[in-house]
C-alpha cells in the first residue's frame, strides 16, 4: 500500500479572490529593504525545505528558486484583505506578483515566521497552495498555524470504537479529552472510527468489505483540530462521541491506514511532526487481518520509516478490568494484536473500564509531551 497522502494535497488550487486598497502599486524589486528581505528569505525557504521536497514531488528548490526568480515583490502601506481577514502579504498568480504589507513585515521579528509566510506565498503563486498553509507547514521544520511557530510537534489520531457497546466510554473520554490538551501544547488532533464503510454506485453505503470506494474520513468539519482552532475544547468533546450505530465486526489497523492516505484529510499528518496513534476500544483487531507488524510497516511509511516517529497506545479492556459495565468483560474475545503493536512502538495500555479517564489522559498527555520533547 503507498502513502499517497502527500502527493494529493498538491492538487490545491490557488484560486482566491483579494482585495487591495487605495490605489495601484508600484513595480517592485528595486532596492526597497522590505522586497529584498522577502527575495532572500523566499531563496532561504527554498533551501531550508530541501529536506522535505520527497513529500512533495511537485516541489523542489529548483522549481521555488524559479518562481522567486520571476516574480516581483511590491511593498505597499494599504491594507491587504482577503475579503474578510487582513493579510501580511498576498499572491497574485495571474500578475506573477506578491504584494506585501510594509507596516506589519517591519513590525514582525521573528525570521521563523517570515520565512513560512513567505513560502506560502511564492507556493501560492505556484499554484500549489491556497490560503491555508498546508503544503508550506510541512516543507520547513516547523508548524505554521495562523503564523505561530511550533518547535515541537505532534499529531495524535484517536481510532475510536464506534459500535453498540461504547456508548459510556466515549462519554467517559469525552468529559476527560481537555486533561489531554492541557499536557500537549503542539498538535493536531483528528477522530475516526473503527467502522470502514465504502460507498456502491447506487450510493448505498455498506461495510468496506462489499464497497468500492473508502471513505475513511476523519469525524467532523474541519476535518481535524489545531490549538488554533475556533471552541478547539468543544469541537474535541463532540468528536470523542463518535456514535454507536457502526458496524459490529471492529477494524483497527486498515481504517488508520486509509485515513493517511484520504486526500479529504490534507494537511493533518505533518510530514515533521511525531504521530500517535490512540486506540480505544472493548475489542481487538481481528486476526486475519494485518499482522502487528504489516501494520507498522506500512504505517512507517508515512514518516520514512522511522518507527522512532511513531507511538501506538490503546485505551482497553485490561486483567483488571470491573467497571461494572457490560462491556468491562475482561472474558470477551481479545486477539493481543493491539497489546503487541503498543509493545512494539513503546507506547502504554490504559483501563477502558476507568471510573473517569481524567488521571489517564492526563498520563498520557504527559508522556506524550516528554516523548516529543525527548526527539527534538
Amino acid at each position: 500500500m503507498k502513502a499517497w497522502f502527500a502527493l494529493a494535497l498538491l492538487a490545491i488550487g490557488c484560486s482566491q479572490s483579494y482585495s487591495v486598497r487605495d490605489g495601484g502599486d508600484g513595480v517592485g524589486n528595486g532596492g526597497d529593504s522590505v522586497e529584498i528581505e522577502f527575495r532572500r528569505l523566499g531563496l532561504e525557504a527554498a533551501d531550508m525545505a530541501k529536506l522535505n521536497y520527497q513529500y512533495f514531488p511537485e516541489v523542489s528548490e529548483a522549481r521555488l528558486r524559479e518562481v522567486v526568480e520571476k516574480s516581483k515583490v511590491v511593498a505597499v502601506s494599504r491594507v491587504l484583505s482577503d475579503g474578510a481577514v487582513e493579510r501580511d502579504a498576498i499572491n497574485l498568480p495571474d500578475k506573477a506578483r506578491i504584494l506585501v504589507n510594509r507596516e506589519r513585515w517591519l513590525a514582525q521579528k521573528d525570521s521563523n515566521i517570515k520565512r513560512a509566510l513567505v513560502l506560502h506565498e511564492y507556493l501560492g503563486l505556484a499554484g500549489i497552495e491556497d490560503t491555508r498553509y498546508r503544503v508550506s507547514s510541512q516543507l520547513l521544520d516547523f508548524d505554521v498555524d495562523g503564523l505561530t511557530p511550533i518547535k515541537k510537534k505532534v499529531d495524535i489520531l484517536f481510532v475510536i470504537d464506534d459500535s453498540g457497546s461504547m456508548g459510556m466510554h466515549q462519554e467517559n473520554l469525552s468529559r476527560s479529552i481537555d486533561m489531554l490538551l492541557d499536557e500537549v501544547v503542539a498538535k493536531g488532533i483528528g477522530v475516526v472510527t473503527t467502522s470502514l464503510w465504502g460507498t456502491l454506485p447506487s450510493g448505498a453505503r455498506v461495510p468496506v468489505e462489499h464497497g468500492r470506494a473508502v471513505d475513511a474520513k476523519l469525524v467532523g468539519s474541519p476535518p481535524f483540530l489545531t490549538q488554533k482552532s475556533p471552541n478547539a475544547l468543544f469541537e474535541a468533546r463532540k468528536r470523542m462521541n463518535a456514535g454507536t450505530g457502526g458496524y459490529s465486526r471492529e477494524r483497527f489497523f486498515v481504517p488508520v491506514l486509509y485515513t493517511l492516505q484520504n486526500p479529504f484529510n490534507a494537511g493533518f499528518l505533518r510530514a515533521t511532526a511525531d504521530l500517535e496513534v490512540v486506540f480505544v476500544t472493548d475489542g481487538d483487531e481481528e486476526v486475519g487481518s494485518l499482522s502487528s507488524s504489516e501494520f507498522l510497516n506500512e504505517l512507517a511509511v508515512f514518516k520514512r520509516n522511522e518507527l522512532s516517529k511513531i507511538r501506538i497506545s490503546a485505551v482497553k479492556l485490561v486483567a483488571t478490568s470491573n467497571g461494572g459495565h457490560p462491556t468491562c468483560d475482561v472474558g470477551e474475545s481479545q486477539t493481543g494484536l493491539l497489546d503487541e503493536i503498543v509493545r512494539l512502538t513503546g507506547g502504554s495500555v490504559y483501563d477502558l473500564c476507568a471510573q473517569t479517564y481524567l488521571p489517564l489522559m492526563k498520563s498520557l498527555g504527559e508522556r506524550i509531551s516528554s516523548k516529543v520533547n525527548q526527539s527534538r
